[in-house]
C-alpha cells in the first residue's frame, strides 16, 4: 500500500456521464443521485486493512447524513486479489447493509 495525496475537485464539479453495472446488479448514472445535496465518491476494497478500518466510519456517515449520496469504487484487479472480486464485494455490501452502490472497475494491467 502506497500513501498518496488525494487530488480533489472543486465543490460543484459536475461528474462526467457514465453508466456501469454495480454489485447490486443495477445500472447507475450520475443522474440517479440528483436528489442528493452532495455525492461522496469512495475508493475502497474488501481486503486492505485501511479500507476495512474505514467501513464503520462510512456506514456511520451514510446513516447520519441521508441527504448525501455515496458511491464506492473498487479498482483492484480481482485476478490477483480474490477478496476484491465482484462476488466478495456483493457479500460485503449485503453483510454491512450498505445503502449505496459499489462499482467494480476490475482494471487489468
Amino acid at each position: 500500500m502506497v500513501l498518496l495525496e488525494s487530488k480533489t475537485k472543486k465543490i460543484g464539479y459536475l461528474s462526467p456521464n457514465f453508466s456501469a453495472m454495480w454489485v447490486d446488479n443495477n445500472y447507475y448514472w450520475p443522474d440517479n443521485f440528483n436528489n442528493k445535496s452532495w455525492l461522496a465518491v469512495i475508493f475502497a476494497c474488501n481486503h486492505c486493512p485501511y479500507a476495512i478500518a474505514t467501513w464503520p466510519i462510512i456506514i456511520h456517515l451514510q446513516n447520519k447524513y441521508p441527504e448525501i449520496g455515496f458511491i464506492c469504487i473498487n479498482s483492484n484487479n480481482a485476478d490477483y486479489i480474490q477478496e476484491d472480486s465482484f462476488e466478495f464485494m456483493q457479500i460485503l455490501s449485503k453483510s454491512k447493509k450498505l445503502q449505496f452502490p459499489i462499482y467494480m472497475m476490475n482494471l487489468k494491467k
